[in-house]
């Protein structure tokens, strides 16, 4: 769900590239019904696509939430034709909790 989202970002609205994820917490919280799930995602993409990749995390179905954010800067360069300056890729990296409902799995084990 989290990679599909990266690519399922419309050109039109914004550039993303997904690179990679992986689960950097989780487990079993003793006591709890709902356990914690933490996941590293790291992207490229520029300021609206990061902007839109957030959003539909935030707003998708199932309850995800972007921990902690860190973004480094795409380099700068000159364009030699237009003479612009153009701007490369962000370097995202986000990590995203989630939670998953054990409760059930419990019982089934009495």
């Amino acid at each position: 769900l989290i990679e599909r989202m990266a690519r399922e970002i419309s050109p039109s609205l914004g550039k993303v590239e997904f690179k990679a994820v992986r689960i950097i917490q989780g487990g079993v919280v003793k006591g709890q019904d709902y356990q914690p799930i933490t996941y590293q995602v790291e992207i490229a993409g520029d300021l609206n696509g990061t902007i839109k990749y957030i959003d539909l995390i935030e707003k998708d179905t199932r309850f995800m939430m972007v921990k902690t954010l860190s973004l480094r800067p795409g380099a700068l360069s000159l364009d030699p034709e237009s003479q612009r300056v153009v701007s490369a890729l962000h370097q995202v990296n986000l990590e995203i909790v989630t939670y998953v409902y054990t409760a059930g799995q419990k019982r089934k084990g009495k």
